[in-house]
């Protein structure tokens, strides 16, 4: 279980922020107080300003007059205080506040804070810059329940002179680190990778991303690339649960391909497993130190390898991933064309997904990591084709003068492992909003989910529990039917917790079934149920698959075999919009 969170910004569509007279006029309350009833044209004008400055301050153009401007941010925040008085009357209007005050407030507080002393000069170039890295910071914060032992982030620059500027500097041994750990550079040409990486068997949530963002802001070097004229960033970054190799700076992603050929340089974050990954070192001769031990690295070592050899960037891309064995999702890019991201993914035991951003392409393993920047995504599909799927993300191909301009896919090229071009697909809605998976003052989600497990289960009965003075009786407004044709047997399935729900759906069943409708009902683990209960033949058979999140390796994996199989599946989850 670990995360991927990938920046990369693409020619601003909206590069004019908006005036300080824009935003104040905005900054209206209703002349009613909130507990009278005032007029009805009165709250359509407020809501209307609060949709619209939510809108307006969305992106590094949005947030750019907030961090220049320290009395105007506050007094956006003490607006947005005094407006929270009548957010409960309107459930669309309490998701434009929470938003501005809980994402565009602290997203500029974040850059602001970056910038320091520079903020009120800071060019919109050098905001966006900070931008990225702040959303990637976000992004990875809101992954860190997936997996915490240790964290890191890259940030790209590119700008004319850079690689001359970073020569004449200081040359330092960390900035030439052969392990990859954290304050290690890689420089191809004008383009240059800053890393910074944590590594903590224990530790509290929050804790990695404090730890990278105090790195990068102590880091003048990357202060410098930043502010050079038209300085361009893109940002990749990981948390990890260490599965295959030490929880160590040197293995935590992302992972760097072996020096020996630097004009090819690439770096890749990888959620999952590479089985065959000793293998493949033997068979291509990768020579990574031994301190560098995860099975990950096999990833940015045939990228490189294979455009050391000639191929362009796609195909080398798509031969190194097409050699994985295992479910896995793959991020990388190469130092020498940093306007492009590649991903991949392969079997169902991993998610990726591409946010389309006003102002860039966020590329996270959950939806709830982008919901703070967009609603609209593309998901990366583990099963398409033979092997899985891959996607370049290209900037150019995204820009105004591009021929695909207004494009909300623009600059997105799918293909399966085969090579064969994918349509592009239309981008997904996400009905989630960040209020929606904000972790609020607990420490953890764990401590939150059982606070608020009395309300969530309240909410959940509300108008279905039917009381009367003798008994009360559970009503559904619907109710969920399934064709019990040619079934023999249901098996309901799950890992851990969710093992343990399953075993509680198939009591329910044996209690409701007639019993002489003669299907079986059992429960097992996924794992078991995979390794020792799968036929060549399950048309007969329903799985009912339980998950909390959606994203279970061993249970996505075995409902993958059983459909392909014959079988039915039924799931049951406890995400919206999860994997499963």
């Amino acid at each position: 279980m670990c995360g991927i969170a990938a920046v990369l910004r693409s020619p601003r569509l909206r590069g004019v922020p908006p005036s300080r007279e824009e935003i104040l006029r905005l900054l209206s309350l209703p002349p009613s107080a909130p507990s009278a009833p005032s007029a009805a044209s009165e709250r359509a004008d407020f809501a209307r300003n609060v949709k619209a400055l939510s809108k307006m301050l969305r992106g590094p153009a949005g947030i750019a007059p907030l961090v220049r401007d320290f009395p105007l941010l506050n007094a956006v925040s003490a607006w947005v205080e005094r407006a929270a008085e009548y957010e409960g009357r309107d459930e669309d209007l309490g998701d434009s506040l929470w938003s501005i005050r809980m994402d565009r407030l602290r997203e500029a507080s974040a850059v602001a804070d970056f910038l320091g002393e520079d903020a009120p000069t800071a060019s919109l170039d050098l905001v966006s810059n900070f931008w990225s890295i702040q959303v990637a910071l976000s992004a990875l914060d809101r992954l860190e329940v997936r997996g915490r032992d240790s964290a890191g982030l890259a940030v790209i620059v590119t700008a004319e002179g850079l690689g001359e500027a970073l020569a004449s500097g200081t040359e330092d041994a960390e900035a030439t680190d052969p392990l990859g750990r954290s304050g290690s550079r890689l420089v191809v040409g004008d383009t240059a990778s800053f890393v910074y990486k944590v590594a903590a068997e224990i530790g509290e949530l929050g804790d990695n991303t404090r730890a990278l963002a105090e790195a990068l802001n102590s880091d003048l070097a990357l202060r410098q690339a930043l502010e050079l004229p038209e300085a361009c960033c893109g940002v990749l970054a990981h948390t990890r649960w260490a599965s295959v190799g030490l929880i160590t700076e040197p293995n935590a992603h992302p992972l760097a391909s072996p020096a020996g050929c630097r004009s090819s340089s690439v770096l890749a974050t990888v959620n999952g497993d590479i089985d065959n990954y000793l293998e493949l070192i033997d068979e291509y001769d990768l020579n990574y130190p031994m301190a560098v031990s995860t099975d990950s690295r096999v990833a940015p070592g045939l990228f490189q390898r294979f455009r050391s050899e000639g191929q362009g960037l796609l195909e080398a891309f798509r031969s190194a991933v097409g050699v994985f064995e295992g479910s896995h999702a793959v991020a990388a890019c190469a130092l020498d064309e940093p306007g492009k991201l590649l991903l991949a993914r392969q079997g169902s035991g991993q998610a990726l997904y591409a946010g389309l951003c006003e102002d860039a392409f966020l590329v996270v393993s959950e939806p709830h990591a982008l919901v703070e920047q967009t609603d609209a995504y593309l998901r990366i599909d583990g099963s398409n084709g033979p092997g899985g799927e891959i996607m370049l993300l290209d900037v150019a191909a995204s820009s105004p003068e591009s021929e695909t301009a207004g494009d909300p896919t623009a600059g997105v090229r799918r293909f399966d492992y085969s090579g064969s071009e994918l349509p592009a697909g239309i981008p997904t809605r996400t009905l989630i909003s960040s209020a929606d998976v904000h972790r609020g003052d607990f420490p953890h989600y764990l401590l939150k989910e059982i606070n608020e497990a009395p309300t969530s289960f309240a909410k959940t009965l509300a108008g279905r529990v039917v009381p009367s003075p003798a008994h009360r009786r559970v009503e559904l407004s619907e109710a969920l039917s399934f064709d019990l044709s040619g079934l023999s047997r249901v098996v309901c399935i799950g890992q851990g917790t969710a093992g343990v729900a399953a075993a509680a759906i198939a009591d329910i069943l044996v209690s409701e079934l007639p019993a002489d409708v003669g299907i079986s009902v059992s429960a097992l683990p996924s794992s078991e149920f995979s390794g020792f209960k799968l036929d060549n033949e399950m048309s007969d058979c329903l799985v009912v698959a339980v998950s909390q999140s959606g994203t279970t390796t061993d249970t996505n994996r075995t409902v993958d075999l059983a459909k392909s199989r014959g079988a039915r599946v039924l799931a049951v989850v406890n995400r919206r919009e999860s994997d499963l």
